[in-house]
């Protein structure tokens, strides 16, 4: 017969499912687990917060910038514009010659005196391009500059039909493209003699039409000028 349990390992058996019982009880470590999981919850909404707000901060700022770009361009285009509609010539033909005399300065009406300018300047060139029934672009660069804004850089030519074309653009280079680039259209009429030759050309009103490129002047908006 096997031998039966003392009153002592009674004891010991009911201390050790005491002691089993309240480990298999115990939560105690569930605490830390669950801190663990709040932290890093509150961690990935907060790193969503930062770069929504980091992103959409980002996005204002480029927008004013945008803002700020495209209404420098269309103030210098409108300011250059109104510099050039309005002006006229009436030109004096030296006896003998086949062109006029472009340093006539008081054949001109040019309140601002950009069209007296360029005819004084590039007179010959343009006419020459003229009487070839061609266009002629003008080498230099012209800049608008205002205090607190860029500056625009114009590059102006003339048609076959002295009709008047400039390309305003925050690029300084020639042959950039910028993405706010407009061009500035004057409308020329010609007026000729009975003999069929041109003694006199007005400017009147102008267009501005957003550039798509330097080679496709097609335009998404347009806007007309006010004759001066």
């Amino acid at each position: 017969m096997g031998a039966r349990p003392t009153s002592n390992m009674k004891s010991s058996r009911s201390a050790m499912r005491v002691r089993l019982a309240c480990k298999l009880r115990d939560t105690t470590g569930s605490s830390i687990i669950l801190a663990l999981a709040f932290f890093i919850v509150c961690a990935v909404v907060g790193a969503i917060v930062l770069t929504a707000a980091s992103v959409n901060t980002k996005a204002t700022i480029t927008y004013e910038e945008t803002q700020q770009a495209e209404y420098t361009v269309t103030s210098a285009a409108d300011f250059l514009g109104g510099c050039l509609s309005g002006a006229g010539v009436v030109w004096k033909y030296p006896e003998g010659s086949e062109a006029p005399d472009f340093s006539d300065r008081m054949s001109y009406a040019d309140e601002d005196g950009l069209m007296t300018e360029l005819w004084d300047k590039y007179g010959s060139k343009i006419w020459d391009s003229y009487k070839k029934n061609s266009g002629f672009p003008i080498d230099d660069t012209f800049t608008i500059s205002v205090d607190g804004f860029d500056t625009v850089y114009a590059r102006i030519s003339f048609d076959a039909d002295l009709n008047v074309v400039a390309r305003l653009s925050l690029a300084s280079e020639a042959d950039a493209v910028g993405n706010y680039d407009e061009l500035v259209n004057v409308q020329a009429t010609p007026h000729f003699d009975n003999a069929g030759k041109l003694i006199a050309v007005d400017w009147n009103g102008y267009t501005v039409v957003k550039a798509a490129s330097a080679s496709d002047p097609a335009s998404v908006s347009s806007r007309g000028g006010a004759t001066s």
